[in-house]
């Protein structure tokens, strides 16, 4: 049996111990605190389940990688970050335009792999000792630059 199947299963017993047919919830509605399941009149008595929950706040992930896992593009990036970056620094290119011209790549790529120059140290090594529990696909475009919000966000 599928998850699926089983999870729908679960929400059919669940509703059918409170004395609610799945095909009788006439409305659901999720808010900060709780989830409300209105399942209308039954043998004329209004009949709503509440059900706490809190949702996950938005920007926060938990990521768990098995042990020795190294995401490639990752420490490739990041490498790749840092070189751009002392390309840029020691004047070799004016601006972002033309390195991202000599990479023959659109200026905006660079500036997205740019973020992971600015990767706290201890994440940085991390990558390149291969020892990082996050992918490439895990860091946000929008990466903010202190490392204290960095953690945060990233992990």
């Amino acid at each position: 049996m599928s998850e699926k199947c089983q999870t729908q299963g679960v929400r059919k017993a669940a509703a059918e111990e409170r004395g609610i047919a799945i095909d009788q919830i006439v409305k659901v509605m999720v808010s900060a605190a709780c989830i409300r399941v209105d399942a209308g009149n039954i043998k004329r008595k209004q009949r709503t389940i509440d059900i706490p929950w809190s949702p996950k706040p938005k920007g926060v992930a938990t990521i768990t990688r098995a042990p020795g896992h190294t995401d490639e593009k990752l420490v490739k990036s990041v490498a790749r970050a840092h070189a751009w970056l002392a390309d840029l620094t020691a004047g070799r290119y004016a601006c972002v335009e033309d390195l991202a011209a000599a990479a023959n790549i659109n200026p905006k790529v660079v500036r997205q792999g740019l973020r992971l120059a600015f990767l706290p140290p201890e994440l940085t090594m991390s990558v390149l000792n291969g020892e990082a529990t996050m992918a490439l696909k895990d860091i946000p475009k929008t990466l903010p630059l202190p490392w204290a919000v960095q953690r945060e966000v990233i992990g």
